[in-house]
């Protein structure tokens, strides 16, 4: 199992499958009560997201995008599903 810690993560770009920069992990959001990873928190432009990706926008800047919306973790975060990939 692969496994990496949330501070590694900050600060790392969010692109869209086809390549597009929404922003740069600022937070993740985590269920109390299961641990569960809910959302990443992205810094971001709002015209930055394209539409077929679900987010949730806020008043701070940011966007709250669930975790069913990566599809990978390299040395940037890619968000929206490929086609290709299955869902988990």
């Amino acid at each position: 199992m692969d496994e990496m810690l949330s501070g590694e993560l900050l600060d790392r770009s969010v692109v869209t499958t086809d390549g597009t920069t929404i922003g740069s992990l600022t937070d993740v959001t985590i269920d109390q009560r299961s641990g569960e990873l809910l959302a990443l928190v992205v810094e971001s432009r709002r015209e930055a997201i394209p539409d077929t990706i679900t987010c949730e926008r806020t008043d701070r800047g940011t966007v709250h995008i669930p975790i069913g919306e990566v599809d990978s973790i390299r040395d940037h975060i890619v968000i929206g599903r490929r086609k290709d990939r299955p869902t988990a």
